[in-house]
């Protein structure tokens, strides 16, 4: 193995952008650590052979950049990948379909499917109800919409590019789309539109200030998008009274607005008719929420991502 930059026609040929790469003789992907002998290319056809996966070169990206995650997925998820008459990227896995359009997509199957970031729920005989604050592209949404005991799902999402891709992930799958309540605007503390950065590449991290400058990433093809927002309180407060009897779960990953929503909640008094929160936090400390949810008969973890920037909540109430 040895650093050496890769030639223009391997530019060419692949459609991507790279400097300088680890690589091993005659192994054009050996940049993405995948062995020569774990795939075919034949024209502009790339065959990999783990994944059962034949797909167009030029669509390959997502697949290649998350290749060991789309492996672990496809062995421990049952997750299977094929690509559609566009050469679009899919991943199935006999419940829930996704259309994949990126990277960072692979990542958050992932983190759902494989890591269960979402899976801290107490064992209950009562139906759940999902409130997904910060729906992206509908992954978290479908993995509890897919669960025979979820009969409710209210998510929302701001950006409308990202809604649309979240729009067709729930179209493919019909069996459960009559449960889920999908919204085009975010919650805040109070209602507003703004017009805000937005690049699909980095939707994942996009907030209420477009992408966060701290985190060091540099946003690609970024666009100004009209997003809108609405009250926390009067949206939770709807949500309320249509989940009596439920076993609540809110989700909220708002970039950077969990702080308002926490507190809105809170100064309402609507905290605690969620049974368990996921929260991820962001750039500030999560002291606020974290004692909120304390003083609110909540047991909670607290985590910190080793990027030390952002990091889970995760609160459970306490039986009576």
């Amino acid at each position: 193995m040895f650093l050496r930059t890769l030639t223009h026609d391997f530019f060419r040929f692949f459609g991507l952008k790279f400097q300088r790469t680890t690589s091993s003789f005659r192994n054009r992907l050996a940049v993405y650590n995948i062995g020569k002998d774990e795939y075919e290319i034949t024209g502009d056809t790339l065959f990999l052979k783990e994944l059962g996966l034949q797909i167009p070169v030029a669509k390959a990206a997502p697949v290649l950049e998350r290749y060991q995650d789309a492996n672990q997925l496809a062995k421990k998820a049952n997750f299977k990948f094929s690509a559609d008459n566009e050469g679009q990227l899919h991943a199935n896995n006999n419940q829930v379909q996704f259309k994949i359009n990126d990277e960072e997509e692979l990542f958050i199957l992932s983190e759902v499917f494989l890591e269960g970031a979402y899976n801290l729920i107490s064992p209950t005989p009562k139906k759940i109800a999902l409130i997904d604050i910060g729906m992206n592209v509908g992954i978290t949404t479908l993995f509890y919409a897919s669960k025979e005991n979820v009969d409710k799902v209210f998510s929302f999402e701001p950006f409308a590019p990202t809604f649309s891709m979240a729009l067709q992930n729930i179209r493919l799958n019909q069996l459960y789309a009559g449960k889920i309540k999908a919204n085009n605007f975010g919650l805040a503390k109070k209602e507003a539109s703004l017009l805000v950065p937005y690049s699909p590449k980095q939707k994942g991290r996009m907030g209420l200030r477009g992408l966060p400058k701290s985190e060091g990433y540099v946003a690609e093809n970024t666009s100004e998008q009209l997003i809108h927002l609405k009250s926390a309180r009067e949206e939770l407060s709807k949500i309320k009274e249509q989940v009596t009897g439920h076993f609540v779960v809110c989700k909220i990953d708002a970039e950077g607005a969990e702080y308002e929503i926490i507190d809105s909640l809170n100064n309402a008094g609507l905290i605690s008719f969620v049974d368990v929160y996921f929260i991820e936090w962001h750039q500030l400390k999560p002291t606020r929420i974290v004692s909120t949810l304390a003083a609110n008969n909540y047991n909670v973890i607290e985590t910190t991502f080793s990027q030390l920037h952002s990091g889970m909540i995760y609160a459970v109430k306490k039986e009576p």
